[in-house]
């Protein structure tokens, strides 16, 4: 089970009683003067598992918010100038601090979740990073503030005006450098309330938006799918199970379930269904994913059942992804399909010894190539008389494939070998071929911070 941790900053300011209203509209309240109380109320009674041993709240302080607000009976003394320059001045008395306060609440519903106030630097440029230091490090005991698989709620009610923006920053790294789940972020308004009633406010959203913008970046900009598939896995099942099996597809080069089109098609319907109209900013996010899985159907039908341009798009995919190996391998797999499918007599499934796509079409492919090349040809192949419909088409791109293919598949274990940069360059001229003969018009290879990538003509 996940431990669950709670961090507030305590502030220095006298604070009064209110009702703080619960942020899921069920109308409870919590009649508190402190946040940290109403909040860890709300959390726990909506949390499936009950705060234990194990869980913490982490309670963040200066001196002065810990002598102010954290012990018994310190006396707040306010004084103002009035219009008239008269000095006034009054005494208010904070009979239990946070520290009681927070006992009282655990006592009171027999909670058993540990209380942890950290020392933290007053407003200075230190205090940030030390932040980030002790929550990198460990307590008095030798045990990690933040460990691996915990989930983080975080109030930021009180604090230095940089709270906001550090507690972004920080939400992130640690959700990086922990393998943290950030579950929960409040506000209490205080100063929003509505006669003694003061919201506590759900910023969430905010954190879940970041998360969806970076999983998906990540997958537009490196065919990275993790982040995507495990974000959308409890909203979206649908989309994100055939997400990562159309992915798997791609880095296996599965290439009888590509151009079969089964998945790629179910993609491309349920791309619908991920509408998450409770962030609003959420939906320009995922346009950019929509756009790119379907920019490929503008212009060669696929998703079709059983069409070849499944299989070319597939190759398309690994090329922008600088998966370079898995693209010409389905590139070439792909050409050798597209002649099957132009000839009926070939079945482009049939893949047996004697009479498959591989003894019939890869010979003629071969044969081509070995004329082209014979002093390659070493065991002195026999020539063919006639050619299947579309060798002669599809030869050139074949012949860029030919010895880039091998020198992958055999990861550059052959007598002659390539470095990795004429790899890539052999990689992208067998691309420039292919959408010359192919998609003339309608695809470019053009750059993307400075790799090369093939888009779309509009």
């Amino acid at each position: 089970m996940s431990r669950k941790v709670f961090i507030s900053f305590l502030g220095t300011n006298f604070y009064k009683e209110c009702d703080y209203a619960y942020p899921d509209k069920s109308e409870k309240f919590c009649h508190t003067k402190f946040i940290q109380v109403a909040t860890l109320d709300y959390l726990c009674s909506i949390s499936k598992e009950e705060w234990d041993t194990d869980d913490v709240a982490y309670i963040l302080l200066t001196d002065e918010a810990r002598q102010n607000n954290w012990k018994d009976n310190h006396t707040f003394v306010t004084e103002i100038t009035d219009s008239k320059g008269n000095a006034h001045k009054w005494e208010d008395k904070q009979q239990a601090g946070l520290e009681r306060a927070l006992s009282d609440f655990k006592e009171e519903f027999g909670y058993d979740f540990k209380i942890r106030p950290i020392d933290i630097p007053n407003d200075d440029e230190n205090a940030k990073w030390q932040l980030f230091k002790i929550f990198s490090g460990k307590d008095e005991n030798g045990i990690d503030y933040l460990q691996s698989g915990d989930e983080l709620y975080i109030d930021v009610t009180h604090g230095f005006r940089y709270l906001p923006m550090f507690l972004l920053v920080f939400s992130n790294y640690v959700k990086f450098f922990r393998s943290i789940e950030v579950k929960h972020i409040s506000y209490g308004n205080y100063e929003g309330r509505s006669g003694n009633v003061a919201p506590i406010v759900d910023l969430t959203k905010y954190s879940v938006l970041q998360d969806w913008t970076y999983a998906t970046r990540s997958y537009l900009e490196s065919g990275n799918s993790t982040q995507l598939v495990n974000l959308s896995k409890e909203q979206y099942p649908h989309f994100s199970d055939l997400l990562e099996k159309v992915v798997a597809d791609f880095h296996t080069c599965r290439s009888v379930s590509i151009v079969e089109g089964t998945n790629l098609k179910e993609l491309n319907n349920a791309l619908d269904s991920v509408t998450p109209d409770d962030i609003p900013p959420l939906l320009n996010v995922l346009s950019l994913l929509k756009s790119q899985i379907r920019q490929y159907k503008k212009t060669t039908n696929v998703f079709d059942h059983n069409n070849v341009r499944n299989g070319y798009f597939s190759a398309i995919w690994c090329f922008n992804n600088q998966m370079y190996q898995q693209a010409i391998t389905i590139l070439q797999e792909a050409l050798i399909t597209d002649i099957c499918q132009r000839n009926p007599s070939l079945d482009w499934k049939d893949n047996s010894h004697d009479g498959g796509r591989n003894k019939m079409v890869r010979r003629q492919f071969n044969n081509l190539y070995y004329s082209s090349h014979p002093e390659e040809d070493t065991n002195n192949t026999q020539r063919f008389s006639w050619y299947y419909s579309g060798i002669e088409l599809l030869y050139p791109i074949w012949e860029s494939t030919f010895k880039v293919r091998n020198d992958l598949d055999h990861a550059g274990f052959i007598n002659i070998y390539d470095s990795s940069a004429d790899v890539m360059s052999n990689v992208e001229k067998s691309f420039s071929m292919m959408i010359q003969i192919l998609f003339n018009g309608q695809k470019r290879l053009t750059s993307r911070n400075g790799i090369p990538y093939i888009e779309n003509i509009n």
